[in-house]
């Protein structure tokens, strides 16, 4: 309880005055406790800023283990990041802590050692997730650092937006960019696995589906250019 209420009190109090603007005892004060007792919790104020990314990562990770076995790894993150919604924080609130984050040069180094540590959390549970291969762990690893990642260039769109969008939107789109979805039996019907072609041809008419669409515009248009030329 006094943990959270430091941790709230900090991101009020360097929300308004600024960060490097604000002091420890200052925090204390606001929050009635003594200086020592902040020391009690915190080690330093990059620590009490940041302290909400560790309770984060582990409700994450919990969330995760809860999640079908033979759930997809992409699809099972996807879920278990949904418990960053059901945190007691306003959307002001929220707002107000990630502008933070991404506008001081000491947190965002200190955010990104946080989000190292949120990859050992997600890898050793993804893992079970791939099919069986001896460079499983890195593949596990690989897939915990993209959806990190995906989830932070969300959070600095959203923050750019205003938090006038929908934050999982923006994540679904950020994956939807690196993330080929996993051949589904059910919605292609029976036989072989169906080629790159067919999973492009079958991508949905949206953002992604323009931009497949352009890119095939421009490749054949350079690619007749090309023969007009060598037939001259």
């Amino acid at each position: 309880m006094v943990r959270s209420l430091l941790a709230r009190t900090a991101i009020e109090l360097f929300a308004a005055k600024g960060y490097d603007n604000t002091t420890l005892d200052e925090v204390a004060a606001a929050a009635g406790v003594s200086r020592r007792t902040l020391f009690n919790y915190f080690r330093n104020k990059e620590d009490l800023a940041l302290s909400g990314l560790d309770e984060q990562g582990d409700l994450i990770a919990a969330r995760l283990a809860e999640r079908p076995a033979d759930e997809d790894a992409w699809t099972a993150l996807r879920a278990a990041f949904q418990v960053l919604e059901e945190i007691d924080m306003t959307a002001e609130g929220r707002l107000e802590f990630i502008t933070l984050l991404f506008g001081n040069d000491s947190l965002r180094a200190g955010h990104a050692e946080k989000q190292a540590r949120w990859q050992d959390l997600f890898a050793p549970q993804i893992e079970p997730r791939l099919p069986y291969s001896d460079r499983r762990t890195l593949q596990a690893r690989a897939i915990a650092a993209a959806v990190i990642i995906c989830l932070q260039a969300a959070n600095e769109e959203w923050v750019r937006l205003g938090g006038q969008v929908d934050l999982f939107d923006l994540y679904d789109t950020a994956v939807q960019a690196i993330h080929r979805p996993t051949w589904n039996r059910a919605a292609w019907g029976p036989g072989p696995e169906p080629s790159d072609r067919a999973r492009q041809d079958r991508l949905p008419r949206g953002p992604l589906g323009r931009v497949r669409d352009q890119l095939s515009v421009g490749v054949g248009t350079a690619q007749a250019s090309a023969t007009a030329r060598v037939s001259q």
